[in-house]
């Protein structure tokens, strides 16, 4: 039997008793007193022992094989249970680190967390492969088997079951949808309205008329109307509710974009570490630049428009360049959004001109090209050093 069959099967025989093994801490308990009891080949040695955690229950269940650092941490996660959809997403986030090669012993539990709830709105969404769902196959089959109406065992489960166990664990995990900031985002973008739809949307809530509408959409201040009942009724500024949605999105865009960083930090050196959270760093634009080089060559007219075709090779803007320096000491590193998953990496590039061309990736044949020199330009400040005055 599959050990997240097993294990399911092990919560739900066992939910009646006093100790339930649905609590985090004595299920740990439970798993590794079943290493130590003697069998009838006798006891496993020390090296089985070692083998299993590290390369069969990391793998399965990384969580308990976590090591958190702060008595926080520690505390709180003892505590979960694993029927809450917190430790589903924990479970799904921390397999799927593992299995990228990800340092989850340097994570926080919220990060952990963030990855899961990161995952779960992509599959929603389908914008990852269905593959991905196999993350949280064990949060889900928990759940079903703890349900008292399902009576199969896992011998009459079949892969359409299976697919139907899964969906009732998205709806049950999507009850919590609002704490959840990816789908936050994801609704949000699925509702936003332009200016008339928020203007006919008004006229409609006071019961004024849409003939009003053209009138409306062009009063950028509140403004009175007569409703259909021949009472003056104040609109608002369609201009601030347009604003106010769309602040909205930008705000749960930014909270998206945060919680997703420090798993981009923690991945880093100790060392790299220390030195961000010691160092200014500036957002830069970074570019290869050949027209000082070339263009007092070439007529005016000729200049300008191969100054527009290729004299200029900047890093795409949808990479974000960061310069950061501390004593006298500056490194340059860039942040990437990985398309697959959504997730963010920071590579350390300094000056290198091969590793910058590398984020371009087009201008092959200008990556030897003495003429294209390095430009770092327009900084716009970021974080002020550690030990900086206010």
């Amino acid at each position: 039997m599959p050990y997240d069959q097993w294990l399911s099967k092990q919560l739900a025989d066992n939910k009646a008793n006093p100790i339930s093994l649905l609590n985090y801490a004595d299920l740990k308990k439970y798993q590794f007193d079943q290493l130590n009891r003697k069998t009838e080949f006798g006891y496993l040695s020390a090296e089985a022992k070692n083998y299993y955690q590290h390369h069969v229950l990391k793998r399965v269940m990384p969580t308990l094989m976590l090591q958190v650092n702060s008595p926080l941490e520690h505390e709180r996660l003892q505590k979960m249970t694993v029927d809450q959809a917190q430790w589903g997403y924990l479970h799904a986030g921390a397999m799927l680190l593992v299995e990228t090669g990800d340092e989850i012993n340097k994570m926080s539990l919220d990060n952990i967390i963030t990855t899961g709830m990161l995952l779960d709105s992509l599959l929603l969404a389908e914008n990852t492969s269905a593959e991905y769902s196999c993350y949280f196959k064990l949060p889900a089959l928990i759940h079903n088997q703890l349900d008292a109406e399902n009576k199969k065992t896992f011998g009459q489960i079949t892969e359409q079951d299976s697919q139907v166990i899964y969906q009732q664990y998205v709806n049950y995990l999507h009850q919590f949808s609002q704490n959840n900031p990816f789908v936050q985002l994801r609704q949000l973008l699925q509702d936003w309205q332009c200016r008339p739809a928020l203007a006919r949307q008004q006229l409609k809530q006071y019961d004024i008329a849409e003939d009003w509408l053209n009138n409306y959409l062009y009063k950028n201040r509140e403004v009175e109307y007569p409703n259909n009942q021949g009472e003056i009724t104040l609109l608002p500024n369609i201009d601030e509710i347009f604003n106010q949605q769309n602040q909205h999105i930008a705000d749960v865009f930014k909270q998206t974009y945060y919680v997703l960083l420090p798993q981009v930090f923690n991945s880093l050196s100790e060392e790299e570490q220390q030195f961000l959270q010691q160092a200014e760093i500036n957002q830069v634009k970074v570019e290869y630049n050949a027209r000082d080089n070339s263009i007092h060559s070439l007529p005016p007219g000729v200049a300008g428009l191969v100054a527009n075709n290729g004299l200029i090779i900047p890093v795409p803007e949808a990479i974000d360049m960061l310069s950061c320096s501390f004593n006298r000491e500056e490194r340059l590193y860039a942040l990437e959004k990985e398309q697959k998953m959504g997730n963010y990496k920071l590579s350390r590039v300094d000056r290198n001109r091969e590793l910058i061309f590398d984020l371009i990736k087009d201008h092959k044949n200008s990556r030897h090209n003495k003429n294209f020199a390095l430009k770092i330009h327009s900084p716009i400040l970021l974080k002020k050093p550690l030990n900086s005055r206010k």
